[in-house]
């Protein structure tokens, strides 16, 4: 998928890989989320951080949830710092992507051994 940004997926990604290759494993998510604040912003890719989200119920706000970065304002990125990927981060992401109506996220875990990040779809789009 291109966005309407000078900018891809493959981007975010290598910035979120070099993150991990310099502190490497075993920091708390803040610390990788920092960092990777620092890396999107060197490569000039628009961001904003803990972005507020509101989740509706027939029109009543039901509560507040905090979204680790909002790319160019067309992509969720979620970081995590465990053993490995779960289902409950997937569907982490795919409810913030229905609260907020965007297409695609990237999730991002930290684990002892490698990088592992997915590519997350809106299942509503």
């Amino acid at each position: 998928m291109v966005l309407s940004y000078p900018f891809s997926f493959d981007c975010i990604i290598r910035a979120a890989m070099n993150v991990y290759n310099e502190p490497g494993y075993g920091f708390l998510e803040k610390v990788y989320h920092r960092a990777l604040c620092l890396e999107l912003k060197a490569k000039q890719i628009p961001f904003e951080t803990e972005k507020k989200i509101t989740v509706s119920y027939k029109g009543t706000n039901v509560g507040d949830y905090y979204l680790d970065l909002f790319v160019a304002d067309k992509i969720i990125v979620e970081l995590k710092s465990s053993p490995g990927i779960i289902t409950y981060h997937i569907r982490q992401v795919k409810n913030y992507l229905r609260a907020q109506n965007v297409p695609t996220g990237l999730l991002f875990n930290f684990t002892p051994h490698t990088l592992e990040w997915k590519k997350i779809f809106n299942p509503d789009s």
